[in-house]
Parts: structure tokens; C-alpha cells; sequence
């Protein structure tokens, strides 16, 4: 551990040298020298050391132990955790670039109140089912309901998403480097991406927990004093002779397109496999609850400060900042304007380590939930079932870093942060939430047959009526009010209970056997037990 320590104090003082050499030929000049080395390289590395220092001696050499942390935390530890791994640049900054956007403002940005709902709800249809049962993954009830064939087509949408956020969390990082201080520095963007790993890497959960904690305290320092800063600032205008431009309006063909886009965050919202594996390390029932209702109320609390951002940007006059002009086109920047620009230098400093602060988190957290869920329902239920614990660990690790390779590639390809912060959910909501509530609260009714029908089927109707971030145009004309995406969810539950129900029908009651190629109602082993019991009839009767 020390030496992995020691080998990023070494890059970080490359980094300072790089960052020294541009800076010094640099006009801009807004930060010193000494505060970008402070914030930038030695806080990652601060938090890099106590999450890895903390861990010596309390993680097993498990998995079970490095994913769960030995289902150790308390409710009021694991809202810290789960709220510096939850609150990322996607919602932070996609927030503020929501209110700021013509044609969308306050009123369209629903994911402060979305989220929040999201961990309420949670809290009350998953926390007890799975933690009753000392589930680890959020493919667990799915496996065990419709078995092993059909995890993975479930795992895809959940790794596209995961990929989705940790591309979007390294080109937030990316764009905010650049904006802040003035040049570009991939050194100063992979120093902080390696840290991000080395963090889950070497103590799993058990890191992310005690990082975390710094983390929080860092996030809620940063937001309480830029918008303190902000709203004293007399760059910022009247709000309310402003409102026209960041609250925004909400038209009547739009309703079905708002409460698509709402009810998309809310049961897409938390799930995940970070939240899941987070909410499953509680000690207790009663202390996964209390985490998800209060994660609710704090995710709520930093999304209006967020939005605040938004606001407070939306009443500036921007022209008057040369390199800037207007922020027109350049709305995913408005937090990094803001930083930048408007803050005075200490809160600049303190806002540097709060972003960076949420992106270590939700980096850290990503991959680790990323790379549980892969070793755990895909390797060891599908590749090698004999693997060693250690052979797991290895594979895990290995998959982080394929994952955030992978990340780190798609974000070169972004573009706007709120809508991929709001795609992400669109997989999860329109693929995974359906499988995963039938699963639990219709789990005699529904089966493998169904959960394939439905899943095949959403894909139809999800790209069918469009999918424009991989260039499907929307087949046929579909009404503007029509919430789609909602539409989609609720046809393929209707037909996975439908092809259920019809399947178990003709399997058990007609009993055609030879139509449970999965072996739903007819596991082999007890196919094999009839057929013994038939033939020692017949060989009795004879």
C-alpha cells in the first residue's frame, strides 16, 4: 500500500511541474501555482491515503468481504458513502446546465426531485426483499427468479450505463481542468482517474468508506460556501427580474414528455449496482432504510444548490467576460465559468477540491459496483464456477481498469453532460427496473420465458420509437404527449406476465415438457428423477 502511495507522490510532482511550465505560460493565470497543487494533486491523494491506510488489517481476503465490507455499515455512515458516491458531475453540473439551456430552465430539471423519490421508493420496495436475503448484486433476485440464461442480457444495459457515467464523470473532469486553469493537461486528468482506482483496488469497500466520509465532508464544504460566495456576488443580477430565463415553461404538448423524462429518474434512478451493493452493506434492514431515506433528502438538498448554480449564472451578464461572451453553446460549462470567473479565490479553491471531491467518489464507487457485479453474476455464474476467491479479486480489479479504459474513451465522444446524465437512467429505467420489480413482487407469477419476451420486446419498442444517441431515427409518428419511454416499460411487463402465464399454463397444466427448454418448472435433475421412477415401475410390473 505505501508503495503505491509513494508512486503517486511521485506523479503528482510531475504533474506540478507540468502544471508550473503552463501556468507560467499561461495568461490567464487564475489560480496560483500553489493552491492548483494543493487542490488538484495533493487532495486526491490525501483522500487516496486514507481510504487505502484505513483499510490495513480489516479486509478479507474475500469477495464477499472486499464488495460488502463485511456488511459493516451503520445508517448515518452509509448516507455519507452513498451521497459522495451518488452526487457526481453529471448531476451537479448536468443540473446547472439544465436551468441555463433555452428551452428547458428550473421547471425541466426534475432530477433533484427525481432522485430523491427515487431512494424514498427504493427504500420500501427493494431494502428488506433483497437484504432479508443477503443478496450482493442487483442481478441476484433476477438469477434466482429467472435463472442463469438470461443474466446476460440484463448485465448489458447495466454495464452500458456504467460505462455511460464514468465517461461522463472523466469529461466533466476533462472540460473542467481546462476551463478552470487555463490549459489542457491529460497528465493532471490521469493522475486523478488513478487515484480513483487505486482506491477500490487495493481496499474495496472498506476504501470507498473511509475516503468517502472525506469526501462528503469536502462536497457539503464547497456547496455551502459557492453559493454563499455566489449569492453575495455582485456579478449576480436581481433572480427575480431574471426568471423568465431560468425557470422555464412547461407547454401543453410537452406534459408527456416532462412526466416521461420524471418518471424515468425516479424508478430508473437508483437502479443500480452502486446503490444496491451499498444499501446490501448495512448492517441491518432498519439501517439499508434509513440510508436510502436520508441519501433521498440529501441528494434532494445538493440538487437545489446545483440549481441554484443555474440560476445565479443565468442573471450574469456574460459578455463581459472576453473568453466566454454568451453561454449559449456552452451550457455544460456554466459550473466551470462559475468557478472560474465569479468566485473569489478561496471559495475557487475550496469549489476545486469539492469537484474534484465528487468525481474521486462517484469514480471510485462506479467502477468497484461495476466490477463486483461482473465477477459475481457473470464470471462466476457463467465462466468459471470453480474459481477461487483470489481468482476473483484478481478478475475484478483487472475489470476496473478495462472499465475505466473504457470510460475514459467514450468521453472523448460527449458532448452535453445532462443528456447522457439522463440516458444513463433511460437504460436502466426502460430495461432493468421492469425485470427487477416483477422479479421480486411478482415472482409467482412470472418466469424466464416471460422475462425473455419482455426483453427482446423493449428492445424493439425502445429503439423503434427512437434512440438518437446511437442514430436511430424514431420509426412512425408518435404523438408529442405520449411519455414513450413509460410506454415501453408498461407493455413489456404486460407481455412478460402475458408469456409467463401462457408458458406455465401449457408447461404444467397441459404438460408439455418439451417446451421448458430452461428448465423453469422441470429442472433437469428431477426430469431425471421421473424418468428413474418409470422405468423401476416398469421393471417391477415385469
Amino acid at each position: 500500500m505505501r508503495t503505491w502511495l509513494w508512486r503517486l507522490l511521485f506523479v503528482s510532482l510531475l504533474c506540478r511541474v507540468e502544471c508550473d511550465s503552463a501556468m507560467g505560460n499561461s495568461s490567464s493565470g487564475s489560480l496560483s501555482i500553489v493552491i492548483v497543487y494543493i487542490v488538484l494533486f495533493a487532495f486526491p491523494l490525501l483522500c487516496t491515503g486514507i481510504g487505502v491506510l484505513h483499510t490495513r488489517g480489516k479486509v478479507k481476503r474475500t469477495v464477499i468481504s472486499y464488495t460488502l465490507a463485511d456488511r459493516s455499515l451503520t445508517g448515518t455512515v452509509g448516507t455519507m458513502v452513498m451521497i459522495s458516491t451518488w452526487i457526481c458531475t453529471g448531476y451537479l453540473f448536468g443540473s446547472a446546465e439544465s436551468v441555463v439551456t433555452s428551452g428547458r430552465g428550473l421547471l425541466w430539471t426534475q432530477g433533484p426531485l427525481g432522485f430523491s423519490i427515487s431512494f424514498v421508493m427504493s427504500s420500501f420496495l427493494f431494502c428488506e426483499q433483497l437484504r432479508e436475503k443477503d443478496m450482493i448484486t442487483i442481478l441476484d433476485p433476477m438469477t434466482e427468479k429467472f435463472g442463469v440464461f438470461i443474466t446476460p442480457l440484463l448485465y448489458l444495459p447495466c454495464l452500458l450505463g456504467e460505462v455511460l457515467w464514468i465517461g461522463m464523470l472523466v469529461h466533466s473532469l476533462r472540460c473542467f481542468v481546462t476551463i478552470v486553469l487555463g490549459f489542457s493537461s491529460p497528465l493532471i486528468v490521469y493522475y486523478v482517474i488513478v487515484c480513483c482506482i487505486i482506491v477500490p483496488a487495493v481496499g474495496g469497500l472498506y476504501s470507498i468508506k473511509y475516503s468517502g466520509l472525506t469526501e462528503f465532508a469536502v462536497i457539503v464544504l464547497f456547496l455551502l460556501v459557492s453559493v454563499a460566495s455566489l449569492g453575495s456576488s455582485p456579478y449576480v443580477g436581481d433572480i427575480s427580474a431574471h426568471r423568465s430565463s431560468w425557470l422555464g415553461t412547461i407547454e401543453r404538448e410537452e406534459w408527456g414528455e416532462w412526466i416521461d423524462e420524471t418518471l424515468l429518474i425516479v424508478f430508473g434512478g437508483t437502479c443500480w449496482q452502486v446503490y444496491f451493493q451499498q444499501m446490501l452493506s448495512c448492517r441491518t434492514i432498519e439501517a439499508s432504510r434509513v440510508m436510502s431515506l436520508f441519501t433521498g433528502l440529501g441528494t434532494f438538498l445538493i440538487g437545489l444548490m446545483a440549481c441554484l448554480f443555474g440560476v445565479f449564472a443565468s442573471t450574469i451578464d456574460w459578455s463581459q467576460f472576453g473568453e466566454i461572451g454568451s453561454l449559449a453553446g456552452n451550457e455544460e460549462n456554466v459550473v466551470s465559468y462559475l468557478v472560474k470567473y465569479i468566485l473569489p479565490p478561496l471559495p475557487r479553491a475550496i469549489s476545486l477540491a469539492g469537484i474534484i471531491a465528487t468525481i474521486m467518489g462517484s469514480f471510485s464507487g462506479a467502477i468497484h459496483s461495476s466490477g463486483s457485479e461482473f465477477v459475481l453474476a457473470i464470471y462466476k455464474e457463467l465462466i468459471r464456477r470453480q474459481a477461487s476467491e483470489r481468482e476473483m479479486l484478481f478478475v475484478m480489479r483487472v475489470f476496473m481498469v478495462a472499465i475505466s479504459v473504457a470510460g475514459v474513451l467514450l468521453s472523448l465522444l460527449m458532448r452535453s453532460l445532462y443528456d447522457y446524465w439522463v440516458l444513463t437512467s433511460d437504460l436502466i429505467y426502460v430495461f432493468v427496473f421492469p425485470q427487477l420489480l416483477l422479479a421480486i413482487w411478482l415472482s409467482k407469477v412470472v418466469n424466464t420465458y416471460g422475462a425473455f419476451a419482455a426483453f427482446f420486446v423493449t428492445v424493439l419498442l425502445r429503439f423503434g420509437v427512437g434512440a438518437q444517441f446511437v442514430g436511430v431515427e424514431r420509426v412512425g409518428a408518435l404523438p408529442s404527449w405520449l411519455p414513450f419511454r413509460t410506454l415501453v416499460v408498461v407493455v413489456a411487463m404486460v407481455v412478460e406476465v402475458s408469456v409467463s402465464v401462457l408458458f406455465k399454463f401449457l408447461i404444467v397444466r397441459k404438460g408439455y415438457s418439451s417446451l421448458d427448454c430452461f428448465e423453469a418448472f422441470t429442472p433437469r435433475r428431477q426430469i431425471k428423477k421421473q424418468e428413474k421412477e418409470k422405468r423401476s415401475k416398469r421393471a417391477s410390473g415385469n
